[in-house]
């Protein structure tokens, strides 16, 4: 995210949704900012998927790839 928010005119606003696939089967998203992040857009996106019936999994921190694969492939 923070490589993407370097070319970005508002880099306050972006985050990171990675939903698990398939989406209508697990509802499970990962969500992160960059290092330009605004916290308040970050509590926006997590109330947003929950209120759509997703679980958020809010991370602290970027790392190379998503959480979520990880766990896949285990």
């Amino acid at each position: 995210m923070t490589e993407i928010q370097r070319r970005c005119k508002y880099p306050e606003r972006t985050v990171v949704a990675h939903p698990v696939n398939p989406p209508y089967l697990i509802p499970l998203i990962e969500i992160v900012g960059g290092e330009k992040t605004d916290p308040a857009v970050l509590d926006w996106a997590v109330s947003f998927y929950e209120a759509v019936g997703k679980r958020v999994l809010r991370m602290e921190k970027e790392i190379y790839g998503f959480m979520i694969n990880r766990l896949q492939i285990a």
